[in-house]
């Protein structure tokens, strides 16, 4: 779960957007691991992550201004998420 967390942060860092901005957050969100699972989890995590906070300019407003109310936000995302792949 910190990794997803972690990985979740680095969005706004990325500069592109749409499918390399998924490609690179799947890649460090799954570690480079392939199974089912984990893909479904980082999959989930990152579709509800772009609903929650939208693009990266957004999302780094949020972390800047109100880091704390991002983390517990993203806590809330990754659980939802571990119930509906588990």
């Amino acid at each position: 779960m910190k990794k997803i967390l972690l990985m979740a942060l680095a969005i706004p860092l990325l500069a592109s957007c749409g499918d390399p901005e998924k490609a690179e957050f799947m890649d460090a969100c799954t570690g480079g691991m392939r199974n089912d699972y984990q893909h479904e989890l980082c999959s989930c995590a990152y579709s509800k992550v772009r609903a929650e906070f939208g693009d990266a300019k957004d999302m780094q407003r949020m972390i800047l201004n109100n880091s704390s109310a991002f983390m517990r936000k993203m806590q809330v995302v990754v659980a939802s998420c571990q119930r509906e792949v588990d």
